[in-house]
C-alpha cells in the first residue's frame, strides 16, 4: 500500500496538470488558437499566444509539492495515532492484568481472614459469626440446631515424640477426616490448637448422634500417616443441641465444651504413641 505522502503528491500534480490542459482546451475552443497539425505545434501556438501558460504549467509541480506536505502530515498524523492506539492497548492490559491481580489478591486476603492457615478450615472468628448467624436463623424459624466439640486425643504425645512437623500434618490429615464426615451444609472450623468445632444446621438429638458415629468410624480406621509414623486418630467428642442445651452460641460453646471433657476424663489414658 503507498504511503499518504506519495499518494497526496501525485493526486495534487494531476490535479495541477488540469490547469494547463484546461487553458488550451478554452483556447482552443473559443477560436483564439487554430488547430495544429501536432500536439507539439499545438502546444508551441497556446503558449506563443499566451505566455501565461508557462506559469501555469509549474502548477502540478507546485500543487505535488504541497500536496506531498499534507500527506507528510497526514502520515505523521497516522503513525502518531497507531502510535497512541498501541499505547492505550497496553496500558488497557496492564491495568486490566492489575486489576486482576488485585481480585486474586483480594479474594486470598479473604481467605486468610477467615480460614485457619495450617488446616484450611474456618478460623475462630469465623467460626464464631458463623454459630452466630445459625442461632438466629434457628431461632427465626423454629428449628434445631447441634454444635459439636472435638478434642484430640494424646496429640501432645505425637507432638513430643515425633516433633511439631509431624503434628502438623497430623492435624491437616485429621482436618480431612473432618470434612469427609460432614455434609456440605456443616461449617467445620479449627477452635484453637487441638480443639474442633462443627456447626450442624438444622439436626436434630439423632442427627447428631449420627454423625458422632460417622466420624468415630472414620478415626477407627487405619489411622494417619505423619511421615515418621503412622498413628492412630482419636478424639473426645461433646454435644450441645439448639435449643435444649442452650439458647445463645456462648452457652451451647460451653455446654458442648463441658461435655467434650467430661468424655475426655472418662476415658482410660491409653500407652504413649
Amino acid at each position: 500500500m503507498q504511503s499518504p505522502t506519495w499518494r497526496y503528491t501525485a493526486i495534487g500534480a494531476l490535479f495541477g496538470l488540469m490547469f494547463p490542459l484546461v487553458s488550451a482546451a478554452l483556447l482552443l475552443a473559443t477560436g483564439t488558437v487554430q488547430k495544429a497539425a501536432t500536439f507539439g505545434e499545438l502546444v508551441a501556438a497556446v503558449h506563443a499566444h499566451s505566455p501565461l501558460l508557462y506559469v501555469i504549467d509549474t502548477a502540478p509541480i507546485f500543487l505535488g509539492i504541497f500536496a506531498g506536505f499534507a500527506g507528510v502530515r497526514q502520515s505523521r498524523l497516522i503513525a502518531l495515532n497507531a502510535s497512541l492506539e498501541q499505547q492505550i492497548a497496553t496500558q488497557t492490559a496492564s491495568l486490566r492484568k492489575a486489576l486482576q491481580q488485585a481480585e486474586k489478591t483480594n479474594v486470598m486476603i479473604s481467605h486468610m481472614a477467615d480460614h485457619d492457615p495450617l488446616t484450611g478450615l474456618l478460623n475462630r472468628r469465623r467460626m464464631h459469626r458463623e454459630l452466630v448467624a445459625a442461632v438466629s436463623d434457628a431461632r427465626r424459624h423454629g428449628d434445631e440446631l447441634a454444635l459439636v466439640f472435638v478434642d484430640l486425643d494424646r496429640f501432645k504425645a505425637i507432638n513430643d515424640r515425633h516433633g511439631h512437623e509431624a503434628g502438623d500434618r497430623f492435624l491437616g490429615a485429621f482436618s480431612a477426616l473432618l470434612e469427609l464426615a460432614a455434609r456440605d451444609t456443616d461449617k467445620i472450623g479449627r477452635w484453637g490448637g487441638d480443639e474442633f468445632v462443627i456447626l450442624l444446621p438444622r439436626t436434630t438429638e439423632p442427627g447428631a448422634a449420627q454423625f458422632c458415629s460417622r466420624l468415630e468410624e472414620i478415626l477407627d480406621g487405619d489411622g494417619i500417616d505423619i511421615g515418621p509414623a503412622r498413628v492412630p486418630a482419636a478424639a473426645s467428642i461433646g454435644v450441645a443441641l439448639y435449643p435444649a442445651d442452650g439458647a445463645d452460641p456462648a452457652t451451647l460453646l460451653a455446654h458442648a465444651d463441658r461435655r467434650m471433657y467430661r468424655v475426655k476424663k472418662r476415658r482410660d489414658e491409653p500407652a504413649p504413641v
